[in-house]
């Protein structure tokens, strides 16, 4: 989100940390979905932002399950 707005407190965000890894997903499916307009700055920015934020844990699933 940081990408997006810099001024974005944490505690905007405060609460998705204990949210169902199913309802995180749809938030970061709206998120993606969201910003994939690719002649937007600040859109992909927000895109590469969401994308990072799931690389070391998704790059960890794959490496355990090999």
């Amino acid at each position: 989100m940081s990408a997006v707005n810099g001024d974005l407190s944490i505690d905007a965000v405060r609460g998705y940390q204990r949210l169902p890894y199913v309802d995180r997903a749809r938030v970061l499916t709206c998120l993606v979905v969201a910003c994939s307009s690719m002649e937007d700055d600040k859109s992909n920015a927000m895109l590469n932002a969401c994308l990072e934020a799931v690389k070391a844990p998704f790059t960890s699933l794959v490496q355990a399950l090999a």
